[in-house]
């Protein structure tokens, strides 16, 4: 049968073929004239479909019959096909599952806990590893690590409920497929249909709430982004193959020393000392020392940390938040001690960088960017230093800080920087000056800062005391990094000089 079909302008032939007997010596003759008619219509598309299961079997009677390819007849069509399925292999990670804590049992297996080593060492060092050993311990005891396979990680919507439902449903299509007397539309058949419909509703329920939660308009910009990121659903043109070809030990070589390979006379350059002809300053009473913390103070800055990276110890945020308030005192104590010695733990001051790409092409180490993880203990006593420290800066009877600095000041950005920039461009054009620009950027600039000069500009220019100057570099000193790229982490490196990136 020939139908022809008209759509605008557009003439279309279409043509079904059955052939209800493969032995019938005449079909190809009535294929080729049927064939021939359509093109003598002289269609604009042609389209022939129909039955065309060819047997393929060299043995079958319908094959032997004709000596041409034949339209089934409804034959059984056989086939060998050899498909190799490629299987992903199941990713797994070490984790803990922090979800199924007895946080009050957890509170008092602290309070149980001895702690007079700690208040009585006079160790910053000792006091540190004391904490970190009982902590670690207490996860051990309550949130075990554990090996966890990753299955799907672009199903996050899934619940309880819907797996629950999706197993009824699959038993449902079980049972009906055992029944040697299945037919659609019995009983069985009528129950995995309505169970599949329940699956599929919780599913697509679920995904939209998701998405609105998520995706949602009106969430902050960086917010929206990192959920995207999160769930693939962004531009993944800086994940590039070509970073597979560099290890995690070239990139620590390079992010601890490859600063020192910068510029022609690097070769030449001498291990930094300190400066010779500056003195310190003692600025009396205008100058800066770092105070004691208190546990307000303390219990403040651990809740407005967001992020749960956790660092070499180990030990996430998340723990420390579930036992407030009970070890505000014992952070207190230590922070305090710390402030007093002017001694940094190095404990804390062994980060694990992570590398972000600059380009959409990282080929070499430099085309990317280092992130370093710091223990959230240390986290801890960052913000608290920085508060006095920000506080000290910006004092609006001794300003120290330029007026024009944008970075690195609350309320400052590259927004205040451009608007100051395109105001004094347009106020030049209208009273019809020229502006000239100069633009410097430092080539791996937190890399190249040298802790001796450092501690020189902190005491006579702003205004610190001797004290918090050693703090400062007690902070930078002897601190040490491994990289992980992948699933490799690099061996451990000290770095001589620099400023960590990714510390508060």
């Amino acid at each position: 049968m020939v139908v022809q079909i008209k759509v605008n302008e557009l003439s279309i032939g279409v043509a079904v073929l059955y052939n209800p007997s493969c032995t019938n010596p005449n079909f190809s003759q009535h294929y080729e004239k049927v064939l021939l008619d359509m093109l003598d219509f002289g269609f604009d598309r042609t389209y022939i479909v129909g039955d065309f299961n060819i047997n393929v079997a060299a043995g079958s009677p319908s094959a032997k019959a004709t000596s041409v390819s034949n339209i089934s007849d409804h034959e059984v069509v056989y086939l060998v096909a050899d498909i190799r399925v490629h299987r992903t292999c199941q990713r797994t990670i070490r984790a803990r599952n922090f979800r199924n804590i007895d946080q009050l049992q957890l509170q008092a297996d602290f309070q149980a806990k001895d702690l007079r080593r700690l208040f009585g060492s006079a160790d910053i060092n000792e006091k540190a590893t004391v904490l970190n050993s009982e902590l670690t311990s207490l996860l051990d005891a309550h949130a075990p690590e554990r090996t966890v396979t990753i299955r799907d990680e672009r199903t996050p919507w899934i619940t309880q409920q819907i797996k629950e439902a999706v197993e009824l449903r699959n038993l449902a299509l079980k049972l009906y497929a055992r029944n040697p007397n299945r037919t659609r539309g019995d009983v069985q058949w009528l129950d995995f249909e309505r169970k599949r419909d329940r699956a599929s509703s919780l599913i697509f329920a679920a995904k939209k709430r998701y998405a609105e939660l998520n995706f949602s308009h009106d969430l902050p910009a960086k917010k929206l982004w990192s959920n995207l990121k999160r769930d693939g659903i962004h531009n993944s043109t800086k994940q590039c193959s070509s970073s597979a070809d560099i290890s995690a030990d070239e990139l620590n070589n390079f992010f601890s020393d490859g600063h020192r390979r910068l510029g022609p006379a690097a070769t030449q350059r001498s291990a930094p000392r300190a400066p010779n002809h500056r003195t310190a300053i003692d600025h009396g009473a205008n100058g800066f020392s770092f105070r004691h913390t208190s546990v307000e103070e303390i219990c403040r800055k651990i809740f407005e940390i967001d992020t749960n990276a956790t660092g070499t110890d180990g030990i996430p945020i998340s723990f420390l938040k579930m036992l407030c308030p009970f070890i505000l005192p014992v952070l207190c104590h230590l922070f305090n001690a710390i402030i007093d010695s002017r001694t940094f733990p190095a404990l804390w001051k062994t980060a694990i960088v992570t590398p972000i790409p600059k380009t959409s092409n990282p080929a070499l180490p430099k085309d990317y960017r280092p992130i370093s993880v710091l223990p959230a203990v240390s986290k801890v006593l960052e913000k608290i230093l920085l508060n006095q420290i920000t506080e000290h800066l910006d004092n609006p009877n001794n300003r120290l800080l330029a007026r024009n600095q944008s970075g690195y000041r609350k309320g400052y950005g590259t927004t205040t920087a451009l608007a100051k920039v395109t105001h004094d461009i347009y106020g030049n054009l209208d009273a019809g000056r020229c502006t000239a620009m100069v633009l410097v950027d430092f080539s791996l600039a937190f890399n190249c800062v040298d802790h001796h000069l450092l501690a020189a500009k902190l005491n006579r220019e702003f205004q610190f005391s001797g004290p918090a100057c050693e703090l400062v570099s007690s902070f930078l000193r002897g601190r040490k990094q491994s990289v992980r790229h992948g699933s490799a982490l690099s061996a451990v490196r000290e770095v001589t000089d620099g400023t960590p990136q990714g510390p508060v």
